[in-house]
């Protein structure tokens, strides 16, 4: 037998799709009990729309640039093909610590940077408007008192990604933070002759976590997810100063180095460390401000992007 199916409107419930089939008759009525336990299985039931989710991975406009945080709160873009910083807006964060200002920063795949501030406190930035929010973290988790930020993707090409924090006043090595939860667990200290440093880090989509340690000289090293070093890069010509941030696009790595206390510096310097052969180039001498803190998405890309194809 063959049963004519009648249309549901868009919307509609699944008790409206078993009433229409059963008004066919008992074989029809059957049919509609299995789309109706296959319907609570599979969420077939329309969607509440109103219902409060996440933006998608990866989708947010502008989500593969860098983005960077100034000593003047200032929160901006970098496109490191055209060399160009955008400001975005002031951070206005509800402080805590009235003075405080920002230390370090991430950003996740929907376009959210997580910013600590130097007094143990995080917060929420949009990296559209610059609006900025509270969280529920509390400072001092498992003996991370102040520590630098980054995300990487939980496997090559993976849609998720772990928030990584390296803690820089006790030695304490490498950590995560439960964006949830707002739990810190430590993961382990640095091993070799990077145990009980200071870094920054970030990461990639490929499951990598970097660190830029503030030795003399400066390092670039991977880390593992348990805090051991698996390679170290010496950047000889890279000096730290009082002001430093670091992140990875297109390969590449950007350091980001100045001494805001010094009056005849014009801003923070930028270097790229290319791992592919070594390079180390100053990208700029002094860009006009201070970073005091970089992020940069599991959305952006890991290998150089194409050059423009001539006319």
């Amino acid at each position: 037998m063959v049963l004519a199916l009648t249309a549901v409107p868009a919307g509609g419930s699944l008790v409206e799709v078993r009433a229409r089939f059963c008004s066919l008759g008992f074989v029809g009525c059957a049919l509609a009990l299995a789309l109706v336990a296959c319907g609570a299985r599979t969420g077939l039931e329309a969607p509440d729309s109103s219902a409060d989710t996440p933006p998608p991975s990866c989708a947010a406009e502008g989500i593969t640039y860098i983005y960077a945080v100034t000593a003047e709160n200032t929160l901006v873009s970098y496109y490191p093909p055209g060399g160009n910083f955008t400001s975005i807006g002031t951070i206005d964060c509800p402080l805590k610590t009235p003075g405080s200002g920002p230390y370090s920063m991430g950003v996740d795949r929907g376009g959210t940077a997580y910013v600590i501030f130097d007094d143990g406190n995080l917060y929420k930035v949009s990296t559209a408007d610059a609006s900025c929010a509270a969280t529920n973290f509390v400072p001092d988790q498992a003996g991370f008192s102040l520590f630098g930020m980054g995300f990487a993707s939980n496997g090559v090409g993976a849609s998720t990604d772990t928030l990584y924090v390296s803690e820089n006043i006790n030695g304490h090595g490498l950590g995560t933070i439960d964006l949830t939860s707002m739990t810190l667990t430590a993961l382990g200290p640095y091993t070799g002759a990077l145990a009980g440093q200071k870094a920054e880090l970030t990461g990639n989509g490929d499951g990598l976590l970097y660190g830029f340690f503030l030795t003399t000289p400066a390092q670039v090293a991977q880390i593992d997810a348990t805090g051991a070093i698996a390679t170290t890069n010496p950047l000889p010509t890279v000096t730290v100063g009082t002001d430093w941030a670091f992140s990875f696009w297109g390969g590449d790595f950007y350091l980001y180095t100045g001494n805001s206390t010094d009056t005849n510096e014009n801003g923070s310097a930028i270097t790229r460390y290319r791992p592919s052969d070594g390079s180390v180039t100053v990208v700029s001498p002094g860009i006009g401000f201070f970073i005091e803190g970089a992020g940069v998405s599991t959305c952006a890309p890991t290998t150089p992007p194409p050059l423009p194809t001539p006319k």
